[in-house]
């Protein structure tokens, strides 16, 4: 090691071994970062969705955008129907949910660098009725079924009649039955 170098015990020779440490003593400091002036970039494009109601999907974001400096981004996400469609940001992950049936609502994403520049993506959202079992709601009553003659049980002729009104007096309707073919 050359005698520059070397730690001295008063002051000066602190300072003066400071100054030199980089003319002589080992490599050059390296040069400083050049200033990067790239913008955030949008990496694929994110897809549309198909979602049922109540459905939830979770993506990266940072798997849709970047930065050629590696700059550290940030996230704001909105939806353009609110009510249909509800987005967050979490760090870099974008929620979705589906809230209410829409047929195409437009989530505009957009990813800032520390210098205020941005880089957007948009994709579509549809929003369906799940297709789910029938529920009961009420009480089916029993019904009897001959046939001949469909009644409801537990209901008299006379109650049937109340409903319908009095048969009309006068001549019966004579029924008509087609030969069946051999």
């Amino acid at each position: 090691m050359p005698q520059s170098c070397r730690k001295r015990n008063s002051v000066t020779g602190l300072v003066a071994l400071l100054v030199v440490s980089g003319a002589g003593c080992g490599d050059p400091p390296p040069p400083p970062p050049p200033e990067c002036d790239e913008l955030p970039l949008a990496l694929g494009k994110m897809p549309d969705l198909d979602m049922l109601i109540g459905d939830t999907v979770v993506a990266s974001l940072a798997d849709y955008f970047g930065h050629p400096c590696r700059y550290e981004l940030s996230y704001t996400a909105s939806s353009g129907d609110r009510a249909a469609v509800a987005v967050s940001i979490s760090e870099a992950d974008l929620r979705t949910v589906a809230i209410a049936v829409a047929d195409s609502v437009r989530v505009n994403v957009t990813a800032t660098d520390t210098s205020d520049n941005i880089a957007a993506q948009d994709f579509y959202v549809s929003v369906e009725q799940p297709n789910r079992a029938p529920e009961v709601t009420g009480r089916i009553p029993d019904v009897s079924a001959s046939p001949n003659r469909p009644t409801l049980r537990g209901r008299s002729p006379a109650s049937r009649e109340r409903r319908s009104g009095p048969r009309a007096a006068g001549p019966q309707r004579p029924s008509v039955r087609t030969p069946r073919s051999p």
